[in-house]
């Protein structure tokens, strides 16, 4: 048992890596919910193409200046990290297919599209996890590929409660 364990936790993406994989997912995709309605052609295809290109790998990754919230310009974004790749190209298939035409948001929180894609862990004691998800939307918020509604409780932004194209 335990061998098999130490063989799952070196799997990771190159073949040739002896590193651990630090990440609980490393192939994260979106996984939609049963629904009784059809949704929209329109929908369909957005998310048929979402799924087809690779959004993280875009030239905007390499090209765009990142600007953070208070303002302050960020450092180009020469290479993403490949999981945070992964992270945000199914976040953007979980939001393309959650978009609501009319009003351009998302209608799903961050902890629904964390577990729809496969983002969400949980700890040993039952302490549940997005960490992975909010920091993806977190790169895309920066870039200015969406912009986030914060919840915020008692002074501090705790999540994003609304998320727009």
């Amino acid at each position: 048992m335990s061998e098999m364990l130490l063989t799952n936790q070196y799997k990771c993406h190159t073949p040739f890596s002896l590193r651990r994989c630090y990440v609980y997912n490393p192939h994260p995709t979106y996984i939609p919910p049963k629904e009784t309605s059809n949704k929209p052609a329109i929908i369909k295809a957005l998310t048929k193409a979402a799924r087809a290109a690779r959004p993280s790998r875009h030239e905007a990754w390499y090209t765009t200046i990142s600007v953070k919230k208070n303002g302050d310009i960020k450092n180009f974004i020469k290479r993403l990290n490949e999981h945070r790749a992964r992270a945000i190209d199914a976040l953007i298939v979980a939001m393309s297919d959650r978009l609501n035409i009319i009003s351009g948001k998302v209608e799903a929180s961050v902890e629904q599209l964390a577990n729809w894609c496969g983002l969400s862990t949980e700890s040993e004691c039952g302490n549940k996890s997005i960490t992975r998800c909010s920091k993806a939307i977190i790169t895309l918020e920066e870039l200015g590929v969406i912009i986030c509604e914060h919840k915020h409780a008692f002074g501090v932004s705790i999540a994003a409660k609304a998320l727009y194209f």
